[in-house]
């Protein structure tokens, strides 16, 4: 071998070791990048763990409420039953019931969801007081819709179409 062809080996070995050892470190960088982007995940899954364990209290509190306090009904029956409590009440407040329909039931692992939709007609505060009455907490009913439109024959009176939910526990007390 030449000298020439000596020199060309050695700069080309030390070009290739070069290349080698940048791609090497960039590899190492974005690696060590990966390791600290998993070490905040990691941090931050400790804080929001720390915060969740420190609201643990609250939240078995809350739960023993739920369980104490959560309607039971005996049966699919006896929760559907909704519709008429519903009904009655608005008749009571003095209001015109003028449609009235089921909603198809929901079962989930924390309750039992009967609903009714109901179009009612009456002077706006006695139908929400009516409302009002329906929806105590202990109740456990819920309003996911409401349309309140004046009332075309009467201008005295609304017509609202609401939807009231009702969750009960989610294990009947009776078999169904």
């Amino acid at each position: 071998m030449q000298s020439r062809e000596r020199k060309l080996l050695a700069v080309s070995a030390v070009l290739f070791i070069s290349m080698a050892g940048l791609l090497g470190a960039q590899r190492l960088i974005d690696w060590q990048k990966s390791l600290e982007r998993q070490e905040r995940n990691v941090e931050l899954q400790e804080i929001e763990a720390e915060a969740l364990l420190a609201e643990a209290p609250l939240w078995e509190t809350r739960s023993e409420w739920m369980d104490a306090m959560q309607p039971k009904a005996a049966n699919a029956l006896e929760a559907n039953r909704e519709l008429d409590y519903l009904v009655n009440q608005a008749k009571e407040a003095g209001l015109t019931v003028d449609s009235q329909q089921l909603q198809e039931p929901v079962k989930t692992e924390w309750y039992y969801q009967t609903g009714a939709t109901l179009v009612v007609r009456g002077k706006l505060p006695s139908v929400f007081r009516w409302m009002y009455g329906m929806l105590s907490p202990t109740e456990f009913r819920i309003v996911p819709f409401i349309k309140v439109t004046p009332d075309k024959d009467d201008p005295a009176q609304v017509m609202v179409a609401v939807q009231f939910w009702r969750r009960y526990a989610p294990e009947f007390t009776q078999g169904q």
